[in-house]
């Protein structure tokens, strides 16, 4: 009984750090938020990127840029939701557009029923399928 309490407030304290993110983005109106460093070591003291974010007018993170260790773009994730703020679509994709994966969730009832993920060609790389229970 223990343990399901702390797994409980465990996952409230989750949640809670994720939603005063969204509520600090909303309360701000904040469209971007782009990181960067002086790197002293690799970059010998000039300011490199490492870091990009961009939010639509709801809070969701809906542009992720990564970059390497000399400010260098890796990769890009694009992310998509429904008028419920759920993310329906999630691309990932190399810094000259190249589509490298498309992820694709739905939902019934709230709840993710199923995670489509498909290769940069389109083809079905795996079908993932949730399946609940619930308390009477």
């Amino acid at each position: 009984m223990r343990i399901v309490i702390c797994s409980l407030l465990l996952i409230a304290s989750i949640i809670s750090v994720y939603a005063q993110k969204k509520s600090k983005i909303l309360e701000n109106k904040i469209a971007t938020i782009i990181e960067s460093k002086e790197d002293f070591d690799v970059a010998k003291g000039r300011t490199i990127t490492n870091g990009y974010n961009a939010f639509d007018r709801n809070g969701n993170l809906i542009e992720e840029r990564n970059y390497d260790k000399y400010g260098r773009e890796t990769e890009r994730l694009i992310y998509q939701y429904d008028s419920d703020n759920k993310r329906i679509k999630e691309t990932t994709a190399k810094p000259n557009g190249t589509i490298l994966k498309i992820e694709e969730f739905k939902y019934k009832d709230g709840l993710k029923v199923e995670k489509i993920t498909y290769y940069g060609n389109g083809k079905i790389k795996t079908r993932k399928k949730y399946n609940y229970t619930f308390y009477e």
